[in-house]
């Protein structure tokens, strides 16, 4: 549940009216997740209905037989102990005798398939014998049968499910977070959540509890489709039992581990309502830094765990990232605050500290014990009145502070021992320290202390405004701040020398106060009246600030010389035509913020409107006077272009906004709008965590690769396309790539009878799944009709649904290997005639098709042009494949110093053409960052962008090249 969310009432229909709607909407098909929660609204399930829903909660509905191709041999090592499970389940499930040998094989094939297509060993200490037990009383054929059980594994099965699992410790740390006596109980008495939680998390409680209360619960986490609020079921099932186990002091180990394995067997249907209620309450008080820093163990992306990921089972308490810290004090509602405890010596906190932190010494803990005591009760006293107060400081979340160096945090970690051993609530610990801090702040500040510092860091070595005032090069007294200015220089001029691709970013408040402290403004001229403005775009290079450019966004006030300069938003003829239900589009589920505003033109004329902000954008509606309810769409601007938002002193709810690009020369101001709004603080607060948010994300991305079946049916390969780019979308996924050829069968006769247009029935199907997921979508490719000519052509799509280039294949597969394989795209095929590149927030991206990823002069041509990510729809061949696919792409990514990405279709063994499969990312260190298997399914990769450029610095043979012996150049722009 989301921070400060209510749970609301179910609405007063009755049972029929719902069920109804349920079962019209499954029969209708192409429904999604999203609609059936909102009929469901978390009602009981009908069981007759259960099937249909679990495919979608999945995403497996209209998957193919992923068995098909398989030849059914039942031939593992450990083949005898799997089927001595299977009959076990047979007989657990009083299956009826002539069913039995049926449903005995669907079974075994399900596993013995799984563990040769992912090439792991069956081992009869996990649980998925206990995860088809749900599953097989929905009476599944066996393609949805395994389908549905390979889903569970991928997105609710955590890596490292097993005795001393990383999983384990990390819900250690969540019950210790929540329940620190009930956590300190079982550490005493040495018992680990693997002990007892291990078949919890494996079978998601199958193993425990019976088939309608695993069914019911079932029902609720699949809807939630959220792999982590399974640690918060189980919490709760522990804080439920906490009295009985605190009770048994002197029962032994293995009673208490008993006890604890066989909790959820005592769970029924009714319990089940307020199981999730108490769930999603913990969840809401839970910091977001736990999912966050845990991600990887969850999906189905192949990254695997890093080494550098920390060690859990060594965590004194719950880490909370620095980034968290200074965003969670912003927000509003009842979310996790943090109350920040400063543990460093005097001295150091006195040289700069976080300016909502309080200072309690670590070296009082032995120097001077009954100081120490008196402090803490100081600290307890001030968390209290900052609560009650409302301070920006306040939270009941205590968070510790230490420099982040491990020899000098020794005193820390002992107040912290101290705290968790008083049973207190939320104690964390700020992940890195003070160090990460200044690290953080420095990669959003890259020009140093006179671009606001003094707004986060504090010094109690004069007041704020001397600090604030120093760092403008200006003192009270005549004197400069030296210690902190000096620590905040050398602090910059160490990460300036390290980081070589350093985000510029500002972090401010919106204070509308007389005096300059604690406030970033950075002075930009108004825009010529002549300059032309436009909307600014998502895929303007808006989100990647050159290096050397000072950082622009500002949230600041107003400066005097453009008081009553207000000049129009910019809005094309089309916004005007644009006219939209105002509620509809308050109610959209991807609305996050919604303010009533009035539009200020330079005239002076207002307009009522409404402010509606989502994850990527901000929309201005204004109303329509003569036509109740109604508005035109007046704007739409990308979050990542606002340069600077402006409040003026004397009118504070008057906010003008500013939206532009960066480059070398400077900032280039593209629009300008001005709004009246009441509440402005809570407005501009808003907006601006959503700002920091998408730029946050620009430094790294993630890309998905759809590794599609595809069929012989164009319709149902479009369909099955669009549902698995909605599940990327739904994992995070920011660009997603469609294979080669996603809509037809791969071959030169099928290209004449599959071809169409572009824009046609294909590529509208993909603009309007963009636009709905606002996503970059590689539309992989197609068979493209155009003048009496066929080309292979792939279509991208931004996040608006906007088509930004159309790439032809250029180089034709036209080859001949003896024996092995002879093709010829040629016979019916055009070859295309230009380079096709676009640009998003994150990266330029340079795009081939297959066969043109064996000629390095396209890829070095993008390179030169600043691309960052190639990425190559493709189906290589079953010769091809195993000898060049990977080695081609790492060798493009090598040469080149960019990202390579090659989206294949899955592989089906009856096609004429069979596809390699093994979809692929590899990092510009040549470096397989993940790898597909051969059956269907979404491949996600995390683009860093600051390793490309680390990469790029430390082995400079871009501006190495010898061009006055060489040159590779384009013969045609």
């Amino acid at each position: 549940m989301a921070e400060g969310e209510e749970v609301l009432p179910l609405p007063t229909l009755s049972g029929d009216d719902w069920e109804k709607d349920l079962e019209e909407a499954l029969e209708a098909g192409g429904c999604d997740l999203e609609t059936l929660r909102n009929i469901i609204q978390g009602r009981p399930l009908p069981a007759e209905l259960r099937a249909k829903v679990w495919k979608i909660a999945l995403n497996v509905a209209g998957k193919g037989d992923s068995l098909a191709s398989w030849d059914g041999i039942l031939d593992l090592p450990e083949q005898t102990t799997v089927h001595k499970d299977c009959l076990g389940l047979i007989d657990q499930l009083s299956v009826p005798e002539e069913k039995a040998a049926e449903l005995l094989l669907d079974i075994e094939s399900v596993f013995t398939f799984y563990c040769k297509s992912r090439n792991i060993k069956y081992n009869a200490l996990l649980s998925w014998i206990h995860l088809l037990k749900p599953l097989v009383q929905l009476q599944l054929p066996r393609s949805d049968l395994y389908n549905c059980f390979y889903a569970i594994m991928n997105k609710y099965i955590p890596r490292d499910c097993s005795l001393k699992g990383r999983p384990f410790h990390l819900f250690r740390l969540l019950i210790q977070y929540h329940e620190p006596e009930l956590c300190s109980f079982l550490d005493t008495k040495k018992i680990t959540p693997d002990s007892y939680a291990l078949n919890w998390l494996g079978s998601l409680f199958a193993c425990y509890c019976s088939i309608e209360v695993t069914q019911a619960i079932w029902d609720g986490y699949l809807q939630q489709a959220d792999p982590f609020f399974i640690y918060f079921l189980m919490l709760i099932i522990l804080v439920n039992a906490k009295e009985v186990i605190l009770a048994q002091e002197s029962d032994s180990k293995e009673e208490i581990i008993q006890f604890l394995e066989n909790t959820p067997s005592s769970l029924n249907l009714e319990d089940i309502e307020d199981l999730f209620t108490l769930a999603q309450y913990y969840c809401s008080k839970t910091p977001a830094s736990f999912r966050k820093d845990n991600h990887h163990l969850f999906g189905n992306t192949l990254l695997g765990i890093k080494d550098d990921d920390g060690d859990v089972s060594q965590a004194l308490c719950l880490a909370i990232s620095v980034s968290e810290i200074l965003q969670a004090n912003q927000l509003q509602g009842e979310g996790v605050r943090f109350f920040v405890v400063d543990c460093r010596p005097a001295e150091q906190y006195n040289a700069g500290h976080l300016s909502t932190a309080f200072h309690l010494d670590s070296d009082l803990m032995l120097q001077n014990p009954s100081e120490f005591a008196q402090s803490v009760k100081s600290l307890l006293e001030a968390q209290k009145q900052s609560i009650e107060s409302g301070s920006i400081a306040g939270g009941e979340h205590l968070c510790f502070m230490g420099s982040g160096r491990e020899e000098e945090d020794m005193y820390m970690n002992m107040v912290l021992a101290h705290f968790l051993q008083k049973n207190k609530e939320y104690v964390s610990i700020a992940s890195g320290g003070f160090m990460a801090l200044q690290q953080h702040l420095a990669d959003i500040n890259v020009d140093g202390p006179e671009n606001g510092y003094g707004h986060w860091i504090a010094s109690t070595s004069g007041s704020r405004s001397s600090i604030n005032s120093s760092i403008d090069g200006e003192s009270p007294n005549g004197s400069n701040d030296r210690g902190m200015k000096s620590l905040v220089n050398k602090m910059t001029v160490a990460l300036k020398t390290k980081s070589v691709n350093v985000r510029e970013k500002v972090i401010s408040f919106i204070e509308n106060t007389s005096t300059p402290v604690d406030r970033m403004s950075f002075n930009l001229p108004w825009p010529d009246r002549s300059c032309t403005e436009r909307h600014v775009s998502s895929s303007d290079r808006v989100g990647k600030p050159y290096r050397g450019v000072k950082p622009v966004f500002s949230i600041g006030d107003e400066e005097e010389y453009d008081t009553d300069e207000i000049d129009s938003s910019s809005m094309s003829d089309d916004d005007r035509k644009e006219v939209v239900n105002i509620q509809t589009w308050i109610n959209k589920p991807d609305i996050k913020h919604h303010f009533p505003c009035k539009e200020v033109k330079e005239s002076g004329h207002m307009f009522p409107s409404h402010l509606l902000v989502t994850a990527t954008h901000m929309y201005c509606l204004r109303e329509i006077v003569s036509r109740k309810g109604l508005a035109y769409i007046q704007s739409r601007q990308a979050l990542n272009s606002v340069v600077k938002i402006t409040s003026k002193k004397k009118h504070p709810e008057l906010i003008t906004f500013k939206y532009g690009n960066s480059s070398a020369s400077g900032i280039e101001i593209l629009a300008i709008e001005r709004y009246l709004i009441p509440n402005a603080g809570d407005a501009t607060r808003a907006i601006k965590q959503q700002i920091m948010k998408v730029l946050d994300a620009l430094e790294t991305f993630r890309l998905a690769l759809i590794q599609l079946q595809v069929s012989s049916i164009k319709s149902d390969n479009v369909t099955r396309a669009c549902s698995l780019i909605r599940e990327a979308a739904k994992q995070g996924a920011q660009i997603v790539s469609l294979p080669e050829c996603f809509n037809s069968p791969y071959g030169t006769k099928y290209f004449p009878e599959y071809a169409e247009k572009i824009p046609g029935k294909s590529t509208q199907k993909l603009s309007e799944v963009a636009k709905e997921c606002s996503i970059y979508l590689i539309g992989g490719s197609i068979p493209e009709e155009d003048a009496g000519k066929l080309y292979n052509t792939c279509a991208v799509f931004g996040p608006d649904g906007t088509l930004l280039v159309k790439h032809r294949k250029i180089h034709l597969f036209d080859i001949d290997v003896p024996g092995k394989i002879t093709f010829q795209e040629s016979k019916t095929l055009s070859p295309g005639d230009s380079f096709s590149t676009f640009d998003t927030p994150y990266c330029r991206v340079g795009l081939g098709i297959c066969y043109d990823m064996r000629f390095p002069e396209l890829a070095q041509i993008y390179a030169q042009r600043g691309c960052q990510l190639l990425v190559y729809p493709g189906a290589f061949n079953l010769t091809t494949g195993p000898a060049h696919w990977e080695l081609l792409q790492r060798g493009r990514a090598v040469d080149n110093q960019v990202y390579v990405a090659t989206a294949s279709p899955a592989r089906d063994d009856k096609a004429s053409y069979i596809a390699w499969g093994h979809s692929t990312v590899v990092n510009p260190w040549g470096e397989v960052l993940a790898k597909a298997g051969t059956e269907e399914m979404i491949l996600y990769s995390d683009i860093d962008l600051k390793k490309l450029a680390e990469i790029r610095q430390q082995i400079p043979i871009l501006r190495q090249k010898r061009s006055d012996l060489y040159a590779v150049e384009p013969k045609k722009l």
